[in-house]
């Protein structure tokens, strides 16, 4: 496997430095960096299924909630339709799955989090794509299992559109050409694997939409309000990791109850989003004490989506390196104008500052070379 991976690894290069080039004549080129940054995440997953063992086997298997709340065991039946569409895109062969419901309901969540069980690789593509976009999408990858997010800027498109309705075509070997024309000459290419795409909007419309619609698997996802409170106590149970920073277990399930009782006080349907994506990143922004404003107002904020009347007082600006740095050298230069003596002042600056001496020598240093001198 090592050698796969290694010339996969060789191929990216390869295209990474064709794309350099010919970024220097056509900036739009750089649309092709996604696509191969997606490759290198797949890779990586590779190489990491492989060789970093994992600490759990619960991180490979759903394990069954200990809760007894009713909505959210409705909720896990329910969901298990959607986990199925989804083991039938990624190891039974079917052509696509298009998955729609109301936004802040654990959709994109639920997909991967299902093809990450499956140990399956997937090229995530979210955002606006251009029919080009999309078309290297599928040449990159044409065995692979392609999650669009947010469908509806392709849907805008007519380009666009025809590379999907042609990416999710049948043909008795399995497989699909798609073509597209660019620089006066057409690129075609056999795609063979599926398409998940998830949305906030129904199929529905023109002739192109009506054909896209029957040729995949559909499915309304509409929870009721307190199946996803419950997915959101759920979540919180397992805490949260953002880059290095973590949430116990015992923050998430509070920050959880803030956004829920919030939701009702202010009469908002509950949104995973909000709390995965925004709560618990104010809860985040607030620990590190990187923000003035105390999670809850800026939780608050959010969900109003409006400026607040602050209900917790709020913390003193937490200055820059370059403020401390200013701070300190103010503070060498008042203890020097009271005559203190050299031990004085490292004694005195250690005191009120916690710093070393290291530190205060070095800022006696810089404030002589701005003119300051020493008694």
């Amino acid at each position: 496997m090592i050698d796969t991976i290694a010339q996969e690894v060789r191929d990216v290069v390869s295209r990474l430095e064709a794309i350099d080039r010919s970024l220097k004549t056509d900036k739009s080129s750089v649309e092709s960096l996604e696509t191969e940054f997606q490759t290198i995440s797949s890779i990586a997953r590779q190489i990491r299924r492989r060789y970093i063992p994992n600490k759990s086997s619960a991180v490979r298997t759903r394990q069954k909630d200990e809760s007894t709340d009713p909505a959210l065991m409705e909720l896990n039946d329910t969901l298990s339709i959607v986990r199925d569409r989804v083991k039938g895109v990624a190891i039974h062969g079917h052509a696509g799955f298009y998955l729609y419901g109301r936004a802040g309901t654990s959709k994109t969540f639920t997909v991967r989090t299902a093809l990450d069980e499956l140990e399956k690789d997937y090229v995530y593509q979210n955002g606006h794509v251009t029919p080009i976009g999309l078309f290297e999408v599928f040449e990159h990858n044409p065995d692979g299992i392609i999650v669009i997010d947010d469908v509806a800027s392709i849907f805008q498109q007519a380009t666009a559109r025809n590379i999907l309705l042609a990416a999710l075509g049948s043909q008795p070997d399995g497989s699909r050409e798609i073509r597209y024309t660019r620089s006066n000459r057409t690129v075609r290419v056999r795609f063979r694997g599926g398409v998940i795409a998830i949305s906030n909007i129904e199929l529905h419309g023109d002739e192109v939409m009506a054909a896209l619609k029957s040729r995949v698997q559909t499915l309304n996802y509409n929870p009721t309000d307190e199946q996803i409170v419950a997915l959101m106590r759920s979540i919180a149970q397992k805490g949260y990791q953002f880059e290095d920073a973590r949430m116990t277990p015992k923050q998430c399930q509070n920050v959880a109850e803030f956004v829920v009782e919030q939701g009702r006080r202010l009469e908002i349907r509950p949104d995973v989003r909000m709390l995965v994506d925004k709560a618990f990143r104010d809860f985040i922004l607030w620990k590190s004490k990187d923000s003035e404003t105390h999670w809850k107002d800026l939780v608050r904020s959010s969900m109003e989506d409006q400026l607040v009347k602050l209900e917790v007082a709020r913390r003193k600006p937490v200055p820059t390196k370059e403020e401390e740095t200013e701070l300190e050298l103010d503070l060498i230069r008042t203890l020097i104008e009271k005559n203190e003596s050299p031990d004085d002042v490292v004694a005195e600056f250690m005191k009120l500052t916690g710093k070393s001496k290291r530190t205060c020598q070095r800022r006696i240093r810089e404030a002589r070379m701005a003119g300051v001198d020493q008694q």
